[in-house]
């Protein structure tokens, strides 16, 4: 997942079109948040907590329990009979 998200943002930065788009979009970023300040900072936030929720969720996610061996019972027992 990480080589596919590089090769994409290599393909983009090798134009100085998309470069330019880039850029243009990342000082209006900032300029969205500065100027939408109370609901910016509850986006962000959400947009940073919400992965970092679901990381713990997945690492506190209980186990599943490994589904019982039906043919155990019959371990002990002698096949030849």
């Amino acid at each position: 997942m990480k080589a596919t998200g590089a090769f994409v943002i290599v393909f983009l930065l090798i134009t100085p079109q998309s470069r330019a788009l880039i850029q243009t979009w990342m000082g209006g970023a900032g300029n969205w948040v500065t100027a939408w300040a109370p609901l910016s900072y509850l986006i962000v936030g959400f947009v940073i907590a919400a992965p970092v929720a679901a990381l713990l969720l997945m690492m506190k996610w209980p186990k599943p329990v490994e589904p019982e061996n039906p043919l155990a019972r019959y371990k002990h027992e002698d096949v030849v009979e």
